[in-house]
């Protein structure tokens, strides 16, 4: 085997000048690391100076090197990683800089491991935020993003399409025949406003997706998020998909819009046995927010339907329907079904009158007369609660009060009792001024358009009559003795409607029927500390209350009883003063 020499003599082997290469390239790593680290370390600090042209110098490097985003999540502390971002964004300002976009994409993946405690994400938050900023001139790129492998960087470009809204409307409109951005983009899409359907529209009848089932139902579920007739007309024809999924996608939708428009279309739906149960569910549920006679009619021909999951939606659509309802309610409170009847007494809750639960009440089958209860109970309570909304728009002083007024008529869905029978004429007044206001403050016309109609819903006289009376509780006194029926869904009701009962209930409690008063007790306990002034003249000896009005302080627990229970302690009767030293001990502090 042959050996070279050395001039000094030294005989290398192939073992020996491999291991001189393999020591010579460790060292050129070894050196090459440490100059790379060295510029890193000279460049990050360029970044944390505060100095904005050191900054975008140091930024500049570092992406030069392509190792921008390795080096800041190598240790870059928050302050220096947020500075990187500020510069980030002013470099792709305008879309004068891709690279330094992308970086701020990759941004979006920072880990934000120091604010982990805390649970925010000052980093990755203000990294989404710069990418929004400036996005919209990188739309495709943006776009593209938006399905990313990775979630926070599609996370943080959904988050910006949606921020930037508007002006990209029609670039985002063009990626719904990507399967991978449909569903989000539609989304965005429906977020933007009614302004956007058409451009989602015609994507509905676009070649590519004519035998695409799951690309139809995604489109026709975004139309349906908009709640305008516009959305609702081109989902029509489609009722006659040959995918019945697609056609269950058409009844939810429309079902969701609650535009007359659709009514033809959820009446058919609601009346084929060839529809499933869950879409005409759905279907009789909308039609209760269409409320036209045609639409009450349906929902009434399906409280018999042999699903009753359907029967139970179409009580519920009834109920919605209100006052437009009343006659086929009327109608399917004479059933032979006591189970028709019951669903239709709980659909009277929806009712502005008491006149159908009240009614229902003296039904011969015990739940619905439980049913009717109940619904009474709603249709008092909710009267009273618009009453109370009412006069305090009246007499709102401020904008602030106004507001809270409004909020509180809207929760009970009763905007339009400002125009009603016996509503407070200021009440109109306020609430006028709080439309237009609202109006006002709209920069796009069409956006005005609707303040503009509720305003000029306001101008003709309702000819609703008036709302259930306070008075009209009386009935749910006399359910508490229906012992196999109504007694524990009317303690319920009267307690919930408060002071107005108490001293209807307080009667019952020395009836000398434990039944009787047992339920009166449990609903002045519902009514609670306000009862309490009434109770304690009962709470004395000889009194015949006396036992249950002890038994209902306790359930209270108003420490302002404490005295009366303990003098009721040293009854003559032992029943009397036993109920008393339990009610005592639930009453006295500590």
């Amino acid at each position: 085997m042959s050996m070279d020499v050395s001039p000094t003599g030294t005989k290398f082997t192939p073992r020996k000048v491999l291991g001189g290469a393999l020591l010579a390239l460790i060292g050129f790593g070894v050196i090459n690391f440490g100059i790379q680290t060295y510029f890193t370390r000279s460049q990050l600090g360029l970044v944390a100076s505060k100095d904005a042209s050191s900054q975008e110098q140091g930024v500049t490097q570092l992406m030069g090197r392509k190792v921008l985003f390795d080096a800041l999540q190598g240790g870059a502390p928050p302050e220096t990683r947020l500075a990187a971002i500020v510069t980030l964004q002013k470099m792709s300002d305008g879309g004068k800089n891709k690279d330094a976009f992308e970086q701020l994409l990759q941004m979006c993946k920072d880990p934000d491991t120091e604010s982990a405690e805390k649970k925010t994400h000052p980093v990755r938050d203000a990294a989404r935020a710069a990418v929004a900023a400036v996005g919209a001139t990188y739309a495709e790129r943006l776009l593209d993003a938006a399905k990313d492998p990775d979630s926070n960087i599609r996370d943080g470009a959904r988050d910006a399409l949606k921020k930037i809204g508007a002006p990209l409307k029609e670039q985002m409109a063009k990626r719904l025949s990507d399967g991978g951005l449909r569903g989000p983009i539609g989304d965005i899409l429906t977020s933007i406003g009614p302004d956007t359907i058409p451009l989602i529209v015609p994507y509905l009848t676009d070649e590519k997706i004519k035998d695409d089932a799951g690309a139809k139902i995604t489109l026709i579920e975004t139309l349906g998020k908009f709640k305008v007739a516009e959305a609702a007309t081109p989902l029509l024809p489609f009722i006659d998909d040959k995918d019945p999924n697609v056609r269950r996608a058409v009844i939810t939708s429309l079902a969701n819009i609650g535009d007359p428009v659709g009514a033809p279309v959820l009446i058919q739906a609601l009346s084929s046995p060839d529809t499933d149960a869950s879409a005409r569910a759905a279907a009789a549920g909308a039609l209760g927010g269409i409320g036209t006679p045609e639409a009450n009619a349906a929902m009434l021909k399906a409280l018999s339907d042999y699903d009753t999951f359907v029967g139970v939606a179409a009580a519920a659509g009834l109920r919605r329907a209100g006052g437009s309802a009343t006659t086929q309610l009327a109608q399917a409170l004479t059933d032979p079904s006591p189970w028709v009847r019951s669903l239709a007494a709980e659909a009277a809750g929806g009712q502005r009158t008491a006149t159908l639960a009240t009614k229902a009440l003296t039904d011969s089958d015990p739940a619905v007369r439980a049913k009717a209860a109940a619904a009474l109970g709603d249709v008092l309570f909710r009267a009273a609660g618009i009453r109370q909304a009412l006069a305090a728009l009246a007499s709102a002083a401020d904008d602030k009060a106004r507001d809270a007024a409004v909020t509180d008529l809207i929760r009970f869905g009763a905007e339009q009792e400002t125009n009603a029978v016996g509503a407070p004429p200021a009440a109109k007044t306020s609430l006028i001024a709080y439309y237009t206001a609202k109006r006002d403050a709209e920069k796009d016309d069409k956006k005005k358009a609707p303040w503009d109609k509720k305003i000029a819903a306001l101008s003709a006289p309702s000819l609703a009559p008036a709302l259930a009376q306070p008075t009209e509780f009386l009935p749910l006194i006399t359910a508490l003795s229906d012992k196999e029926g109504a007694s524990e869904a009317a303690a319920i009701a009267l307690g919930r409607l408060g002071t107005v009962a108490v001293e209807a209930l307080k009667a019952k409690l020395g009836s000398g029927d434990d039944t009787l008063a047992y339920y009166a007790s449990k609903a002045l306990a519902t009514v609670g500390r306000d009862a309490v002034p009434g109770l304690l003249p009962l709470a004395t000896e000889g009194n015949p209350a006396a036992r249950w009005a002890a038994i209902t302080l306790g359930e209270i627990r108003d420490p302002k009883a404490a005295s009366a229970l303990e003098a009721l302690t040293k009854s003559a009767s032992e029943d009397t003063a036993f109920v008393a030293q339990a009610a005592l001990s639930k009453v006295k502090p500590g």
